[in-house]
């Protein structure tokens, strides 16, 4: 059986900025098994988009996820009532 998940990174990385606003590049490639590397470009790409917001804290970046609607046109779909 192969290894696959319904959720990707992209989805995984923006959940938990929801629920850890503070939570660090380290802390997130940690949970979710990703290079630190790697958590940033995904942080970077959702920020581009809209879907992750950057404020300045101290020294460290809080990071507030906005509530944009999903661009899968497919969920879209799924989801009317």
């Amino acid at each position: 059986m192969s290894d696959w998940t319904f959720i990707n990174n992209y989805a995984v990385t923006l959940s938990l900025i929801a629920k850890h606003p503070n939570i660090t590049a380290p802390q997130l490639g940690e949970a979710i098994g990703l290079t630190e590397r790697t958590v940033r470009k995904i942080i970077t790409d959702l920020h581009i988009v809209g879907y992750v917001k950057k404020k300045k804290v101290g020294n460290g970046i809080l990071l507030i996820v906005s509530t944009l609607p999903c661009r899968c046109r497919i969920i879209r779909i799924v989801m009317l009532p």
